[in-house]
């Protein structure tokens, strides 16, 4: 298969990073919202909506615009798929998350939506929405929900920084 110039790794590369950077400021955003702390239940639905929005516009079509680079680098450039194990890390976690996104965090967010938005102010107090942990200390407890963001973010920037890791280190 014909493998890409230099300037073409170049442009993919730029758009590579370009979609990475969509997804995870999206994914940022989102949980940035949902730490506020909504005093009403339409401010809780106008927040749900708001990181729906999000997710719709930034974070699925850079997860899946990346994805498709991914697989751009793997048949055009020497990179391969599994020529290194960093970038076996790297497609793992990147399709991990993406399922976790799909079939759990966005479902969930997409409940939580019709819940605020058929009940509001009780919506408030509704368990699927809210969960507020017990056996946390006072410092870390906020408000979390099974849609809540953070543990995307935290996957993706590890990914990120593990996968420089293994290429500084030549594996």
């Amino acid at each position: 298969m014909k493998k890409l110039n230099s300037k073409g790794i170049k442009v993919l590369k730029t758009i590579h990073l370009l979609l990475v950077m969509m997804w995870v400021t999206g994914v940022l955003a989102m949980a940035t919202l949902y730490l506020l702390k909504p005093k009403s239940g339409d401010e809780l639905y106008m927040v749900l909506n708001i990181i729906l929005f999000i997710d719709w516009v930034f974070v699925i079509p850079g997860a899946i615009l990346t994805v498709v680079v991914g697989v751009i680098y793997g048949f055009f450039t020497n990179w391969g798929f599994f020529k290194y194990r960093w970038i076996t890390v790297k497609w793992i976690v990147a399709i991990l998350i993406i399922l976790a996104g799909t079939f759990y965090y966005s479902p969930l967010l997409e409940q939580s939506l019709e819940i605020a938005d058929q009940t509001r102010d009780a919506a408030l107090d509704n368990p699927v929405i809210v969960e507020i942990p017990t056996n946390v200390p006072p410092c870390v407890q906020f408000k979390l929900t099974p849609c809540f963001s953070f543990p995307k973010v935290v996957i993706i920037i590890s990914t990120q920084k593990l996968s420089e890791l293994y290429q500084y280190a030549g594996l």
